[in-house]
């Protein structure tokens, strides 16, 4: 056969020789990422773990972790599709990652793990922390720079604040559903300019009681038992624990049946009711009593006023008061301690305080454990610089402390600053998340309190009259 007869046959080679040339070359698929993450809910704040075959051998650079999520500050709507974030991840082992989950609400989220010449993958994971909370305006000259929080849930708190007056009335600030309920009997009496002596409500031994004192110059303490519903209360009987001793304004204990402490809240005076004076000190000045189940142990607190640094820091030793009115043994190396909390058997102490630092401008604050009975330090844990703390409240049920607190760029933090909430493991003292507030505020005060049966743990602060008054910052916990 000659060239010619094979040049159609040549040409159909040729061609399709060509035509295979010019086919694409198939893109290999991406393996898949095997993954998994721990643990399946955690604290805003607190950190994730997730395990993976395929992190071994990648480098750092060839990792990417995002996440979709609106930030506490973001104030947009539902329907808005929230931004994707970059985390910040750190290698704990060569198959494992962990991150800090940021401060995001509490809800389901989707971590996109991506790893070069892999398939993006997603886990999903669950977060306990701030709830979507009440905005505008909550509660106008209604005030956490005093307020007593309630074991069933709920605060009982001043109303109709004049700063250096004293309230004109006490309402019960219902958390779950949020309300501002006035008390039949404890309401403001505007008509008379009913001014009350007593600045805050005191605790009583007699379990879901309050000492409230309703004259305006007679001082006579009456004790209300915290009723069946939110905000019912019921008229007891009287109780020696009046101001006396010339005080203008003050707040009392119920230790037992028979002895009270007074705090003179312009002098920093405590007394009993006998009149012994058991501490002296302008740093009470507006401080309010903590008293541990049953009336075991009581420790008077410093105040929470609008201004950080109080006009008058302690100069002196705070004593323990044992249920018979003695001192058990003294508070010593504070210049502030705004708030205590006793473990539901009241035979452990936790106390948040201040301590002045040779050489620095801010005061040096700790979360401090002792035992109740002694004084004996079990553990202390140091808060960051930039940390001012304003209330403690110790879980009843779950191995938890919560510490509520906030941060400013003010060394003094006089300025606008933030609140946060801090979450630490009771037996260890290991911090397990920091959850921020959705603002920046003029806020001042704070008290922690339960929602409810939800569970919730709120944070309420005072912002002054011209930004809402009362504000009320929910977490979820797990």
């Amino acid at each position: 056969m000659t060239l010619s007869h094979w040049s159609p046959i040549l040409a159909l080679f040729l061609l399709g020789v060509v035509f295979t040339a010019c086919e694409p070359t198939a893109e290999p698929v991406p393996m898949q990422i095997t993954a998994s993450i721990a643990p399946e809910t955690q604290w805003s704040g607190g950190p994730m773990t997730i395990r993976s075959p395929q992190l071994q051998g990648a480098a750092d650079d060839h990792v990417v972790l995002t996440v979709q999520y609106h930030p506490h500050d973001w104030h947009i709507p539902d329907p808005y599709v929230p931004p994707t974030f970059f985390l910040d991840i750190e290698r704990v082992a060569d198959d494992q990652l962990s991150f800090m989950v940021p401060p995001m609400y509490s809800g389901s989220y989707e971590v996109r793990l991506a790893i070069h010449g892999f398939e993006p993958v997603s886990l999903q994971f669950g977060v306990v922390g701030l709830t979507q909370w009440p905005e505008g305006v909550l509660a106008h000259y209604t005030s956490t720079e005093h307020g007593l929080a309630l074991p069933g849930g709920g605060v009982l708190a001043a109303a109709e604040v004049d700063y250096w007056d004293g309230p004109r009335g006490y309402v019960f600030v219902n958390l779950e559903p949020w309300a501002i309920e006035v008390v039949p009997g404890l309401e403001e009496d505007r008509d008379n300019n009913r001014v009350m002596m007593m600045y805050v409500p005191g605790p009583s031994f007699r379990p879901n009681h309050v000492v409230v004192d309703l004259s305006p110059d007679d001082s006579v303490a009456e004790v209300w038992k915290v009723g069946p519903t939110a905000g019912s209360f019921e008229h007891v009987a009287s109780a020696p624990c009046g101001g006396g001793s010339g005080s203008e304004r003050y707040t009392a204990a119920e230790l037992s049946e028979g002895h009270c402490l007074i705090l003179d809240g312009w002098e920093g005076r405590l007394v009993d009711n006998t009149g012994t004076v058991l501490a002296e000190d302008r740093g009470l000045r507006k401080g309010e009593i903590r008293l541990a189940p049953n009336g075991r142990w009581a420790v008077p607190v410093t105040g929470k006023g609008r201004i950080d640094f109080n006009d008058f820091e302690l100069s002196g030793a705070i004593p323990v008061i044992a249920s018979n009115g003695s001192a058990a043994y003294e508070l010593t190396g504070y210049v502030e301690l705004p708030d205590a909390d006793f473990t539901a058997e009241g035979d452990t102490l936790f106390v948040i305080g201040a301590r002045s630092v040779p050489g620095k401008d801010a005061r040096e604050w700790s979360l401090d454990v002792l035992d109740a009975g002694t004084g004996t330090p079990f553990a202390a844990v140091a808060f960051a610089d930039g940390a001012r703390l304003s209330a403690v409240l110790v879980d009843p049920v779950r191995p938890l402390v919560y510490v509520g607190g906030h941060v400013g760029s003010h060394p003094n933090h006089t300025l606008y600053r933030t609140s946060f909430l801090a979450v630490l493991d009771r037996p260890t003292l290991n911090l397990i998340a920091l959850v921020p507030a959705p603002e920046e505020a003029s806020s001042f005060g704070g008290v922690l309190a339960f929602g409810g049966s939800s569970g919730r743990i709120h944070l309420l602060v005072s912002c002054g009259w011209d930004c809402g008054g009362l504000r009320d910052y929910a977490f979820d916990t797990k």
